[in-house]
């Protein structure tokens, strides 16, 4: 019992980088890098819609800063399909097939 209880409170829950707070840094003239830094040390993911980027970029947060955001949550989106058809996708060279998992040639 106290092995369950450690492994569940040893995680670390991290507070998400909100977008008033991204626009704050942008206003602070905190460097892009840094600010890229931040939202992955958070863990956020962004799915901005258009009104969103518009605002972002209005506020003064910079296109490299808004591009990482858009990429970041293509990759989130790939890995979590990765994650739910991986089992389904084996590898032969450098072509990959997808497989039924309960399919079978006899």
């Amino acid at each position: 019992m106290v092995l369950a209880t450690g492994c569940a409170t040893s995680r670390v829950a991290r507070k998400p980088l909100t977008q008033e707070e991204v626009i704050q840094l942008a206003k602070a003239q905190t460097p892009d890098s840094e600010i890229v830094q931040r939202i992955k040390a958070s863990g956020t993911v962004y799915r901005l819609s258009a009104v969103e980027i518009l605002r972002l970029h209005d506020c003064g947060v910079s296109s490299n800063v808004i591009d990482f955001m858009l990429q970041d949550y293509v990759e989130a989106v790939r890995w979590q399909e990765r994650e739910r058809w991986g089992p389904a996708w084996y590898y032969y060279g450098p072509y990959c097939y997808w497989h039924w998992p309960h399919r079978h040639c006899w």
